[in-house]
């Protein structure tokens, strides 16, 4: 068993981590605040920061309802050193269901098996999808 901090919008970030880190001990993991996977296949320099330099004790989040986008972000994450991703299916907020993703891929079954029928077979890009992290209105 570990515990986790799970991401929280606008207020776990890099610097929020670090500077918990430098005071405070007894979290096992870390989160990031979700990196968005699109069409671009560009995560922009916030979204890069939060994730490099690599640090052993952080799994990145991944927000994304395209499988094809969340593959492109897995090769990146590997690539940057992450043996571990996490992929947010459980954001309940209105702007992010909207778009079917975060817990808005829970409401179309057969398009989330789809989305992870694909995912597994991309061998080259095997990493660790971690566990749910549940989360709140506003906090994901």
């Amino acid at each position: 068993m570990y515990i986790a901090m799970a991401p929280m919008e606008g207020i776990t970030t890099v610097t929020f981590r670090n500077v918990y880190k430098k005071h405070f001990s007894g979290i096992d993991r870390f989160y990031t605040p979700f990196l968005s996977a699109n069409h671009t296949h560009k995560f922009h320099g916030s979204e890069k920061k939060e994730y490099t330099p690599f640090q052993p004790d952080l799994v990145p989040q991944v927000l994304t309802n395209n499988p094809e986008d969340f593959i492109w972000a897995l090769y990146v994450l590997k690539e940057a050193g992450y043996k571990e991703v996490n992929l947010n299916t459980g954001c309940p907020s209105g702007t992010v269901t909207a778009k079917r993703k975060g817990a808005g891929m829970l409401m179309e079954p057969d398009k989330l098996r789809s989305f992870f029928d694909r995912v597994f077979e991309e061998k080259e890009s095997r990493v660790t999808l971690s566990r749910p992290i549940i989360s709140w209105p506003g906090i994901c």
